[in-house]
């Protein structure tokens, strides 16, 4: 019987792939990008589709879709460990075919997986290095600073605040060069965000270094530059919590509550849970001081 159940399932598995093989020559590239592009973040559903655009990649030889094919993967399916499996087969693609740029891309797309996913931050370090040194010499300067804005984040994280800041002033010089009314909507806009987060990312730099006057500068300029728009929310709730610790670094108390519970609803909504835990706990810190011992006590739980 079990015998005849693995032989059941051996049969069913063949035959799905066959139906896949076959419904994925029957769509575009574009069209299945559009269909699993309904879909969210680690959303299982959408790997049906994302399976079709791989296996029509994979007969037609066409490796730079068969690495779109393994980023779209990473991003919607569930599992850690098989998105990591997919960032491989991405880096092998990518290594095979000797292109510099889409190999320094699938490292630096690895590393972001052990960095927000695995939380695995060393790994993250090593990937970002590897992406880092294969486009050195690249003429994509977006993708160079995009590698060189998480080397930095990641540096931050392990302590490395010198080394970090140096990072974040050369991204945030190249993005803001780079924001200009003539581009493409798109291509403005992310240069936008690069420019806000990598002045933001400096800001901690420099309040972990207790350079607080270089913070304060920052923290300034991004308050007056980023607006509370569904597009900048984040950045909007990154600099509301960045005014929330300064002020209560100043012994203003009503102030950095206003801040920071601006903060946090933002960043609750966008379930941005590594910046919310610095809000809360600050709330916690707040709520300390001022005695109110049980309310602090509910923020440090967070």
């Amino acid at each position: 019987m079990k015998i005849f159940n693995k032989l059941l399932l051996s049969l069913l598995i063949l035959t799905f792939c066959d139906l896949k093989s076959q419904y994925a020559e029957k769509y575009t590239y574009a069209q299945l990008d559009e269909i699993f592009a309904g879909y969210q973040e680690n959303d299982e559903r959408a790997m049906v589709f994302v399976s079709m655009y791989i296996s029509k990649a994979k007969k037609e030889q066409q490796s730079s879709k068969l690495i779109a094919g393994y980023d779209e993967a990473t991003y919607y399916t569930g599992s850690v460990d098989r998105k990591i499996k997919y960032a491989d087969s991405a880096v092998s693609v990518a290594l095979q075919m000797r292109d510099a740029d889409l190999t320094a891309m699938a490292y630096l797309k690895r590393g972001i997986i052990y960095y927000y996913n695995k939380r695995d931050y060393r790994k993250a370090l090593n990937e970002y290095l590897t992406a880092f040194k294969t486009a050195k010499s690249t003429d994509d300067l977006y993708l160079y600073n995009k590698i060189l804005y998480h080397l930095g984040i990641v540096r931050c994280y392990l302590g490395y605040y010198q080394e970090a800041a140096l990072h974040f002033k050369e991204t945030a010089s190249y993005y803001e060069k780079n924001i200009s009314d003539e581009e493409h909507p798109n291509i403005r806009s992310n240069n936008e965000h690069g420019y806000l987060n990598s002045i933001y990312r400096l800001s901690t730099c420099y309040r972990n270094l207790k350079s607080y006057r270089r913070e304060d500068s920052l923290i300034i300029v991004g308050i007056k530059r980023v607006k509370n728009t569904e597009e900048f929310a984040q950045e909007f709730a990154y600099f509301q919590k960045a005014k929330g610790i300064q002020s209560l670094r100043n012994g203003k108390s009503a102030e950095a509550e206003r801040y920071l519970n601006t903060a946090e609803k933002i960043l609750q909504e966008k379930e941005d849970f590594a910046a919310l835990a610095g809000v809360d706990f600050y709330l916690g810190k707040l709520n300390f001081t001022n005695g109110k011992r049980d309310k602090a006590l509910v923020y440090f739980k967070k």
